[in-house]
């Protein structure tokens, strides 16, 4: 691993001002355990170069709030998860979700920004001597490789990672806003149009400037039911094969509202289009049939894998919302 100076930023503000006097050496350092990583496997390319300068957000202590408000949450994006768990009130769907996160000694040092902006798990990317698109390569090596060697995505585009954040389809789904401080102050972007051409950008996945500070999420209170599942191959410790992030109503046996959020099938989290589900009926024999009509078909025939994956966790979250078992 390359050597770096670390520094420490005591705000938002701060790290902005130091991310703009040290340029694209600089990177931000949350809980470190995805930037770390990185750099000790030597991953590395063009659009991914190793920082000279780190900028510690720990000392940060305005980014680690959790306020409860009227209408919804202010989440710091440094609470850790284990903080948010512990908070009595939150969405359960969050809840659940934290649970199943990693482990109980690493949910109580991953922050909240960090699960949200964390780098593609894919092999390929996480290789050393592979140049992928997204370390600014020219193409993604996973086309005509291993279906085992990548996560796969059923959208098309430059990338075909999955996203691995277990709380950014969720927070998506409750429809979340995210607070960012840059260079001109503060601006406020839904979560759903932070991760907008995901694929398509190499240095990142959310459109997070590289002199911006994600200082906060902002969750609005909701009536809804709400349920998260999580396929995995393993239940700790374990990135997943397809999540299913769903808040929705059922009135009188049909579909009054329905938000769907998948994860681990796309390069951002994957929001898919349930208007014509409004009015349809709701009961135990349409879940598995809902869940197959909603998902798109794969671009690439071996990403078909995670077909199975998405169905199940969807099908499972339709039906605890649909019977109210949040």
């Amino acid at each position: 691993m390359k050597p770096f100076l670390l520094v420490d930023a005591h705000s938002a503000a701060q790290a902005v001002a130091l991310l703009q006097a040290h340029g694209p050496q600089a990177q931000l350092l949350a809980a470190g355990g995805d930037l770390l990583g990185l750099l000790k496997d030597g991953v590395h390319g063009p659009a991914l170069l190793p920082p000279q300068v780190v900028v510690n957000l720990a000392t940060a202590e305005e980014l680690r709030r959790v306020e409860r408000l009227a209408d919804g949450w202010l989440l710091g994006a440094m609470a850790t998860l284990q903080t948010l768990a512990r908070r009595p009130g939150l969405p359960p769907m969050l809840v659940q979700a934290i649970d199943h996160i990693a482990s109980p000694q690493l949910r109580a040092r991953t922050t909240l920004g960090g699960n949200l902006l964390q780098r593609p798990r894919c092999l390929y990317f996480r290789h050393p001597d592979e140049m992928c698109f997204k370390k600014g390569g020219n193409s993604c090596p996973a086309i005509g490789g291993p279906v085992q060697a990548y996560p796969g995505a059923l959208m098309p585009g430059a990338c075909h990672a999955g996203h691995p954040s277990d709380l950014a389809p969720v927070l998506m789904a409750l429809e979340a806003s995210a607070q960012l401080c840059g260079p001109s102050g503060m601006r406020h972007v839904l979560l759903k149009n932070l991760y907008l051409g995901a694929a398509s950008r190499a240095d990142t996945e959310a459109a997070v400037g590289r002199d911006e500070v994600l200082v906060r999420l902002r969750v609005p209170h909701t009536l809804l039911n709400q349920a998260f599942e999580k396929v995995a191959p393993r239940d700790a410790n374990e990135f997943a094969t397809a999540s299913a992030a769903v808040v929705g109503a059922v009135q009188e046996g049909r579909w009054k509202a329905l938000r769907i959020v998948l994860g681990g099938v796309a390069p951002g989290p994957l929001q898919l289009v349930t208007d014509s589900v409004i009015g349809q009926p709701s009961d135990a024999r349409s879940d598995a049939a809902l869940a197959a009509a909603l998902l798109p078909a794969p671009e690439y025939a071996p990403f078909d894998t995670r077909l199975p994956a998405a169905r199940l966790a969807l099908e499972r979250a339709l039906r605890r919302v649909r019977t109210a078992q949040t």
